[in-house]
């Protein structure tokens, strides 16, 4: 992930936020040799958070499937996934 000083980001606002959506990577603001926020475009944002969810969903059905002693194949996880993206 790529660090800029948060007063650098501030004063080149347009070209950061740009390059943000350009890219799709979040980047780290750094303050006072501290580590302050991430910022990424909304878009790209909203697909990692869709990416999470759908991992959060399949890992919970897992678990209980590992509970009910009921086991399902990584054949069938990966068709989860698919169906769920």
């Amino acid at each position: 992930m790529k660090e800029i000083n948060y007063k650098d980001f501030v004063l080149n606002y347009d070209e950061f936020a740009k390059k943000c959506k350009e890219s799709g990577e979040p980047v780290l603001l750094v303050g006072d040799d501290k580590k302050e926020l991430i910022v990424m475009d909304v878009d790209a944002y909203e697909k990692r958070a869709a990416l999470l969810h759908a991992q959060e969903l399949v890992l919970e059905s897992y678990a209980e499937k590992l509970s009910s002693g009921v086991l399902i194949s990584n054949e069938n996880v990966f068709k989860t996934i698919d169906e769920l993206l």
